[in-house]
């Protein structure tokens, strides 16, 4: 009977420890990083979008008070990561490996987006009514030699 016993409580133990070591292997992966402006400064609020180049799949977060961005629980496979930020130029990084229970870092430098601005014009055609004498009295004038009336 002990020795029934001792093969059970062994048993379990074995059954516990292979859920334990299953659970601690994960078959994803974390794509984080900082995002800076050019003098080296933390964008806060940009928005990072890791896309799987396979599925099509994207994964996107904002960037923290401190500048940075943490995308876990990313499926295996080659990525494309892209930064906005208002008043940066959008950032895009092809061909990022993420790997199975691994930790991908991509810190991003920012650089200044050019103002653009667009101005439209738009300017309608004046009209003009002239009177019907006035017009008439012009043309002669126009066509009467200088000093005959």
């Amino acid at each position: 009977m002990r020795k029934l016993l001792v093969t059970y409580c062994l048993s379990v133990l074995v059954v516990l420890m292979s859920f334990a070591i299953a659970q601690a292997q994960t078959l994803d992966g974390t794509l984080r990083g900082e995002v800076s402006d050019p003098s080296g400064a933390v964008v806060a609020g940009a928005k990072v979008t890791a896309t799987n180049v396979a599925t099509n799949v994207s994964s996107e977060t904002t960037t923290s008070a401190s500048g940075t961005y943490n995308l876990p629980n990313l499926l295996p496979g080659t990525y494309k990561v892209t930064v906005d930020a208002s008043g940066f130029a959008t950032y895009n990084r092809d061909q990022v490996q993420v790997r199975t229970n691994q930790i991908t870092e991509v810190n991003t430098k920012l650089s200044v987006s050019g103002i653009t601005a667009e101005v439209a014009v738009v300017t309608g055609a004046e009209v003009v009514q002239l009177d019907h004498q006035l017009a008439e009295t012009l043309l002669r004038h126009r066509r009467a030699p200088y000093g005959v009336g």
